[in-house]
């Protein structure tokens, strides 16, 4: 019961992060809409917000691994080893942040070939300020990792506030132009990382340890194949934006605008049960406890099963109405709410994996078997590169969205046998 109550707190979070972030865009729409330098900032940010991404999807997970298969061992040793961790997570990003400045040109041409000169030029200059930020981005999710291993779930949920809570504040008292709309990125990030730095430094007790590297192996193992599985996600999305540029004006668009509808409305239902299956069940594993783990993960799914009946059915039959009450204002009219409702309808698999998938993803992550997930990443990836293009072709947008929809039901199908195999 304590534990659904954490994660029913954490949900509320999870809704502030949500709300913080969607007011930065606002804010970003209302100062400078869809501008060519609007373009070259989203460029210069790419990077950094690949790599977060990258990092919060498969970095949380195996640091959380890595500090319950640390409790073993003796206190300083526990420590030592854990700023080994920071200390070579922070010199990796050092080096990949400066490797990016010093071919920030070339990074450019590849992102965006088709930039005008003098926006490239910009998209240059705001690229190698923003990439001072993947330095600190990347090592923030690692120490919150580290903090949900260590049961602190709320100094995590309310650190990954500050990055779009910077860029918010930033924006209502300075920001006229791009540059400085840049560096408020990049501040939103330093801070974050100097506050999560602060806080898995006090609450871990690290003190004064000198660092050690013997168990860094151990978080490489995990950590590569949940890395690799997330870059196939990635791709997904990217194979479906560029069948979608072949469906006319406004499909890309009305795809981003579903897909941020759904994605937000699964992870509201389970994104505080994410956090506390992964860091229980992790505990549970290194205990042999493989009969609580189940217990653990069956009580949980089907909490968040019962939470996720009422917004998928009115997904289901309220779409349009839904999508109308968010999005219809000013330029986007009935044709851009048509073509958005029916992405919608056609990402309810993707909505189902954002509510189940948030207990049974975290579930195999923290039982070890981070080639589960690289092969059931994998399968996801496959299935959508072989029925998109005829589901495009056929339905459109909806065949698009739907192609989605079905690779991620059978992920969520595949994860949920995983949780189902004794251990």
């Amino acid at each position: 019961m304590i534990q659904q109550r954490t994660a029913l707190a954490l949900n509320v979070l999870f809704a502030a992060r949500v709300g913080v972030g969607f007011l930065s865009y606002a804010l970003m729409a209302r100062s400078f809409g869809t501008s060519i330098a609007m373009d070259a900032f989203w460029i210069a940010v790419t990077p950094t917000l690949v790599t977060v991404n990258l990092i919060e999807a498969a970095g949380m997970g195996a640091a959380v691994n890595f500090y319950t298969s640390l409790s073993s061992e003796p206190a300083a040793r526990r420590r030592s080893e854990i700023v080994g961790l920071l200390v070579a997570s922070f010199a990796a990003c050092v080096v990949l942040a400066g490797g990016v400045w010093l071919l920030a040109s070339e990074v450019v041409e590849v992102l965006a070939p088709g930039l005008p000169p003098a926006a490239r030029t910009q998209a240059v200059q705001l690229l190698r300020l923003a990439s001072v930020a993947l330095a600190f981005g990347p090592p923030t999710f690692l120490c919150l990792g580290l903090l949900q291993g260590a049961g602190h779930f709320f100094s995590a949920s309310l650190t990954i506030i500050l990055p779009p809570a910077v860029l918010v504040a930033g924006q209502l008292v300075v920001v006229s132009h791009v540059e400085q709309l840049a560096a408020f990125f990049l501040a939103g990030y330093v801070v974050a990382g100097s506050a999560a730095l602060a806080r898995a430094w006090d609450v871990l007790g690290l003190g004064r340890e000198r660092p050690t590297f013997g168990r860094l192996a151990d978080f490489s193992r995990q950590f590569v194949p949940l890395a690799l599985g997330a870059l196939m996600v990635q791709a997904i999305w990217l194979r479906e934006r560029s069948l979608a540029s072949t469906l006319g004006p406004g499909a890309i668009s009305a795809l981003s605008y579903a897909l941020r509808v759904v994605t937000v409305v699964g992870g509201l239902v389970a994104a505080g049960f994410e956090t506390t299956v992964m860091t229980v069940v992790a505990e549970k594993h290194v205990e042999r406890d493989h009969v609580g783990v189940r217990r653990h993960v069956q009580r949980v799914l089907l909490l968040v099963a019962v939470l996720t009946i009422l917004p998928g059915c009115l997904l289901i039959v309220a779409g349009g109405d839904i999508v109308n009450l968010l999005l219809r204002r000013g330029a986007f009219g009935s044709e851009s709410a048509q073509l958005t409702a029916a992405a919608v309808l056609g990402y309810l698999g993707v909505y189902i994996y954002g509510s189940l998938g948030r207990v049974l993803l975290p579930a195999t992550i923290s039982r070890r078997r981070a080639l589960t997930t690289f092969g059931i990443s994998f399968v996801t990836l496959a299935s959508y590169m072989l029925w998109a293009p005829a589901l495009a072709e056929h339905l459109h947008i909806l065949g698009l969205a739907l192609a989605a929809g079905l690779s991620f039901a059978i992920a969520t199908l595949l994860y949920a046998t995983d949780a189902a195999r004794p251990a």
